[in-house]
């Protein structure tokens, strides 16, 4: 059974943002998991909440640093994954108990490195989202970033955006891709495209979009 391993940066989060944020995690059908929750040098409660949630789950890993941004708590939680994929998860999102079941069981049977998924506005009608559907796009398209390809398939959030995506660890060690630290806007955006052009189109790679 393959490993999953679940970074979530936090500063200043609203408590129950994070708690939600950490039970959506750890209540996941897939039970074969890790979570790593990055804490960049908050200064209210966050880092209190990450630790009685470590002493009741030894599957939750908490890690404290000084405050250095976003990018940097990302690149510890990639670093430190022992996960054979890994998820971005933000300290004010949750996510559906079968993301990592079914966005891991595609990613084995496409042999894919990246895994796209869609998500839902909270308050906001979003229909179709109720049953799973996939669709395939060769990476060789998806790699051609001045064309129609993305857009025509996927909205500008689920293109640009690190959380709601299953991502093969090893490709990224093995690939060094990491965030760019210091940057106030766009690290996701910079992020995920770096990971789209270095996919491998030799191996048959598929980027491919997921319903939940």
């Amino acid at each position: 059974m393959s490993k999953v391993s679940f970074v979530v940066p936090i500063f200043n989060i609203e408590k129950k943002a994070l708690q939600r944020s950490i039970e959506s995690i750890c209540g996941q059908t897939h039970q074969d998991i890790e979570v790593i929750l990055v804490d960049d040098g908050s200064v209210n409660d966050a880092l209190e909440i990450c630790n009685n949630a470590a002493k009741n789950d030894t599957r939750i890993h908490v890690i404290h640093q000084e405050n250095q941004g976003v990018s940097v708590a990302r690149n510890v939680g990639i670093q430190k994954a022992t996960g054979d994929y890994l998820a971005f998860v933000d300290p004010d999102d949750y996510i559906d108990e079968r993301f990592a079941e079914n966005a891991l069981s595609i990613a084995k049977d496409t042999n894919a490195q990246i895994v796209i998924c869609q998500f839902r506005i909270i308050g906001e009608a979003m229909d179709g989202l109720n049953t799973m559907q996939v669709q395939e796009i060769q990476t060789a398209q998806v790699t051609e970033l001045q064309s129609d390809v993305m857009t025509q398939h996927f909205d500008s959030y689920s293109i640009g955006s690190c959380w709601g995506k299953l991502f093969d660890v090893n490709f990224l060690k093995r690939k060094q891709l990491e965030f760019v630290p210091g940057m106030k806007k766009s690290q996701d955006r910079v992020f995920v495209f770096d990971c789209y052009g270095a996919a491998e189109k030799n191996r048959e790679v598929r980027i491919l979009r997921l319903f939940l």
